[in-house]
């Protein structure tokens, strides 16, 4: 037996693929999430340096 062919033997032992349900907060909440982790990144690093441009997609 080739290492491809043990290869597509292990790959079709794994469970079928299931799709992740996917849930988000309500916007209030998420918001303080992301405040709370930005405070948590300045007391744990006070000095690092800050990048200050825009998010663009």
């Amino acid at each position: 037996m080739t290492c491809a062919g043990t290869t597509r033997e292990l790959w079709g032992l794994l469970p079928e693929r299931v799709e992740p349900e996917v849930a988000v907060p309500p916007w209030p909440k998420f918001m303080r999430g992301c405040v709370r982790y930005r405070e948590s990144l300045q007391a744990q690093l006070p000095d690092a340096p800050v990048d200050d441009r825009e998010y663009r997609e």
